[in-house]
């Protein structure tokens, strides 16, 4: 996911870790808390963008992708965004 929405240093030297995952009542959304790991500390920028921009896009595309693999949501895209709790 990260590779998606970040450049190829970003790519090849991030990781996510799943910290926390809460599946709540019928409904309503997942609550899905990770950690965003970079190999250095001037990735950190890559990754938030201007004013978090891109922080939001990657929570966004991410949950559009849970909701889907879990059958809990429309279909991944635009119309099936949603924020993630990060």
């Amino acid at each position: 996911m990260i590779g998606r929405h970040a450049c190829n240093p970003v790519c090849t030297g991030g990781q996510v870790r799943v910290v926390d995952f809460k599946e709540r009542g019928e409904g309503e959304k997942v609550l899905v808390e990770v950690h965003i790991i970079v190999e250095a500390a001037s990735q950190r920028g890559i990754i938030i963008g201007k004013g978090g921009s891109a922080l939001k896009a990657l929570g966004t595309a991410a949950r559009a992708d849970i909701e889907e693999f879990l059958g809990a949501g429309p279909p991944a895209g635009p119309a099936g965004a949603a924020a993630l709790f990060l």
